[in-house]
């Protein structure tokens, strides 16, 4: 039984994959594969201005990319994404400075197939990905992986004025093939 004060959430829901894949296996002779674990978490760029086509974070959003950068940092964030847009990178910045990890890219026009890429047989176990995206490209993501969130709008995505959301979405198989999603977490955070 696991101990929810003496764990996170994260290593509960590795814990309660581990022992699922453990019940499928076929006989006691045959052991476990090895398997993998990779968490993805996911967040819409922070507050941005209005008047511009690829606008910066406003005073509330710069707030917002620093309490961020303070949550996942202390998580342990192995890898850092944004767009090529200043608002998402501006978002994943400040985390990116106190882990001492570079931001790289991926285009927001090809963000269902970059988060398709996460899940790849070629993953590596323990990661944990930050992933800055878009109102219209959140969900897709979060949706190329497996998971599901639910409250958006009639197109499927989040609303324009909705920051707060993060998705951690865990992701866990056997070496050497795709993993899948085994949760979702949907959280509303407010600075």
């Amino acid at each position: 039984m696991i101990d929810s004060k003496a764990c996170s959430r994260r290593e509960m829901l590795g814990a309660a994959a581990l022992g699922w894949f453990a019940l499928s296996t076929p006989s006691v002779q045959d052991p476990a594969p090895a398997l993998r674990s990779r968490t993805i978490v996911f967040v819409r760029h922070a507050e941005k201005q209005v008047d511009d086509d690829d606008p910066e974070l406003t005073e509330q959003g710069r707030k917002r990319a620093q309490m961020l950068a303070g949550m996942f940092a202390a998580a342990g964030v192995t890898s850092a994404y944004a767009t090529e847009f200043k608002r998402t990178r501006q978002t994943v910045a400040p985390l990116a400075g106190k882990r001492g990890i570079e931001i790289e890219g991926y285009a927001a026009g090809d963000s269902k197939k970059f988060a398709a890429g996460l899940a790849g047989p070629g993953a590596v176990t323990g990661d944990m990905i930050f992933v800055a995206g878009h109102s219209n490209t959140v969900p897709h993501m979060v949706a190329a992986l497996g998971g599901k969130l639910e409250g958006l709008t009639a197109k499927g995505w989040l609303e324009d004025d909705e920051y707060e959301r993060v998705v951690i979405v865990t992701l866990c198989g056997k070496k050497g093939e795709r993993l899948q999603a085994v949760g979702t977490v949907d959280l509303r955070i407010e600075v």
